[in-house]
């Protein structure tokens, strides 16, 4: 982090802004920029982005590499994607395809499957995260009673709906320049992004997980500690962290299943994005 002091023309004061980041942005003098102030009173400077990023189609193959092209269209803004059935059989791609909670198929035929995405404004970042974390508390209950798999494997699948959503929430948070004038900082957004890919590893752990009685009640222990550690980060307490973190160095005492301690360390992970 670099300091700059201020200067005064006039009755006016002024501050350069780094060159790397102005040349990167490809900005000039002249170029309309924004300025807010977050609530903890950082002043925030990005460029003026006049309308939101331009959504395209894209066309790509559902191959062995299809999930992967397919998020990386997804993912850059596309909200038409035409996919070519190669190799794969439709069902596999009928079946990803569930995993999304804005995507409809819209034409279909024998070699091809033309879909939509859907915009995701209706959804904030923070009722995104949200709803992942009160399915997390459902797959803990799942876990500990021994339910089956497919039981599980819905309530994950519903999970990595609302994760895919708060990604591409993030992403048009940033690209779009929205950071600007949103009441949620930047940086909280990225911690944001940070918490759901914690939570979505927790929930691919306890989907698979098969406990023995006494790792179910080290399940509760641990459940219990994630949620406090989830409350520090969902209400920026940081002094509420402090004791949640000595509690974790306690409990590491107390779990000895692998699956625990794996779980137990992504929980701890959550409460270290307080600020």
């Amino acid at each position: 982090m670099k300091e700059r002091k201020l200067q005064e023309i006039g009755k006016s004061l002024l501050v350069t802004v780094p060159k790397s980041w102005a040349d990167e942005l490809n900005l000039r003098k002249g170029s309309p920029v924004r300025m807010s102030v977050t609530d903890r009173g950082a002043l925030m400077i990005s460029p003026e982005f006049v309308s939101a990023k331009e959504r395209k189609g894209a066309r790509i193959a559902f191959d062995a590499s299809g999930e992967r092209r397919f998020f990386r269209e997804y993912f850059g803004g596309a909200d038409r994607i035409i996919i070519d059935l190669k190799e794969r059989a439709r069902a596999d791609l009928q079946s990803f395809l569930g995993g999304f909670m804005n995507v409809q198929v819209v034409e279909e035929s024998e070699k091809r499957v033309v879909i939509k995405l859907f915009p995701v404004d209706e959804f904030s970042m923070e009722e995104c995260l949200a709803r992942m974390h009160f399915l997390s508390l459902g797959l803990f209950d799942e876990a500990a009673k021994g339910s089956a798999y497919a039981v599980r494997d819905s309530l994950e699948g519903s999970l990595t709906k609302f994760y895919y959503l708060l990604v591409l929430q993030v992403r048009g948070f940033l690209s779009e320049g929205r950071f600007a004038s949103a009441r949620v900082p930047l940086i909280r957004a990225m911690d944001m992004r940070m918490v759901a890919e914690r939570i979505e590893r927790m929930a691919d752990i306890l989907k698979r997980a098969q406990l023995r009685s006494w790792e179910a009640r080290e399940l509760e222990l641990v459940k219990q500690f994630y949620v406090r550690a989830f409350g520090c980060f969902r209400d920026e307490e940081f002094d509420a962290a402090v004791p949640v973190w000595a509690e974790e160095r306690a409990l590491r005492k107390r779990i000895q299943s692998v699956q625990g301690m794996q779980l137990l360390r992504l929980a701890k992970e959550i409460s270290s994005f307080v600020r």
